[in-house]
């Protein structure tokens, strides 16, 4: 794996403050994600929305920082006003600290990434949630040529184990751990 791909895995996995081929991700406005494999298990957590169990509802609040990251690392915008909305105040720093890393690196991540979460809660305001991350099509492109950076490579498929947490009725990615290739 060359130096600045291993960098590139690495920040995209922990930019996660999180981890991420082709499936699909919850759409925010002016997001185009794909769709996602999803297993949720409970221990019984109250507090979801209507109709959905609550290991459902931490996987969407996974989802949905994902296609907050994406949509910042696409636009090069570390200050993304959507970010806070999905990550706690650590995973925030980490997020945009990745941002601001691939934009020094003179890079940009654009496409979409596949995830197959499994959401396990261990109480009503925490859980943990094990995404193999399908990132073969989160292609680098250059900052300011907009053209594929093909030194880079691709970023493949990563297992990463990530903590999220509930504050004020919304479940925020809190930590994430980077695991191997999947």
């Amino acid at each position: 794996m060359s130096g600045l791909r291993a960098a590139l895995v690495a920040v995209a996995v922990l930019t996660v403050a999180g981890c991420g081929g082709s499936g699909a991700t919850p759409s925010l406005p002016g997001d185009s994600g794909t769709g996602a494999a999803v297993s949720a298990s409970s221990s019984g957590a109250a507090g979801s929305p209507a109709g959905a169990s609550p290991a459902a509802a931490v996987v969407a609040g996974y989802l949905a920082y994902w296609s907050a990251l994406r949509h910042a690392q696409d636009t090069g915008n570390p200050d993304d006003p959507r970010l806070p909305a999905y990550a706690t105040a650590a995973a925030l720093a980490e997020a945009q600290d990745g941002v601001r890393t691939n934009i020094t690196r003179g890079v940009r991540l654009r496409g979409p990434v596949g995830h197959h979460p499994s959401a396990t809660l261990s109480s009503t305001s925490t859980a943990t949630l094990r995404d193999c991350l399908d990132m073969t099509r989160w292609l680098a492109y250059g900052v300011h040529t907009g053209t594929r950076d093909r030194s880079v490579g691709t970023l493949g498929r990563i297992q990463a184990t990530y903590r999220l947490v509930r504050v004020g009725g919304a479940w925020k990615v809190a930590s994430v751990t980077q695991g191997t290739d999947c």
